[in-house]
């Protein structure tokens, strides 16, 4: 089954999934554009935690809480905008609710993002579960920074990789320019 014939019946519904593993879903018919866009930006094993529709500076938007990142996603017509935020990046969330809308504020990396929505209880427990990533993130941070956590294992588990197999791997790819930037001076050298 694809991603997209599992993100068809977000529209409308509150919660999908077990009880165990409830994702939260919130969006509207203005999001049918984000909804669709949404696959295209998701990393292989990264799995949608919530998605709410609502608006930002810009417009519509949806704000989508992942596995290991949250996401804005404003799909227009003729342009795309994206916003991937870490949550290792996050430094303050600060949620706040009015009488008609609700909002969220994502301080984080010297930015500030604001998103308003309509459904307010459900942005409320959006809030809570970037905190408890946020948190979760640190505290693997320090984990590791102690020496309790194996770092290749952890890195690995998030999706990311090992730094070390990262460099090697840049430098296999790097390895055949370096030989045609030497063959290259060789033939050069050897013209009068």
């Amino acid at each position: 089954m694809s991603r997209q014939s599992n993100l068809q019946p977000i529209i409308g519904n509150r919660f999908q999934g077990t009880a165990h593993e409830k994702t939260l879903q919130r969006t509207n018919f203005f999001s049918k554009r984000e909804l669709a866009e949404l696959p295209n930006v998701l990393v292989p094993n990264e799995e949608v935690l919530a998605i709410i529709s609502g608006t930002y500076i810009a417009g519509t938007a949806i704000l989508c809480a992942t596995s290991h990142r949250v996401l804005l996603i404003d799909k227009k017509m003729i342009r795309l905008s994206l916003e991937d935020i870490r949550y290792e990046s996050i430094r303050e969330v600060h949620y706040s609710r009015q009488p008609i809308m609700a909002s969220i504020h994502l301080y984080y990396a010297g930015r500030e993002m604001q998103f308003k929505t309509w459904y307010k209880n459900d942005l409320r427990v959006l809030s809570r579960l970037v905190q408890e990533k946020m948190f979760k993130v640190g505290e693997q941070h320090t984990e590791a920074s102690r020496g309790d956590v194996d770092y290749e294992s952890s890195h690995q588990k998030s999706g990311y990789g090992d730094p070390l197999q990262q460099a090697n791997n840049l430098r296999a790819q790097l390895e055949p320019l370096e030989l045609l930037k030497s063959q290259k001076q060789a033939v050069a050298s050897s013209k009068p």
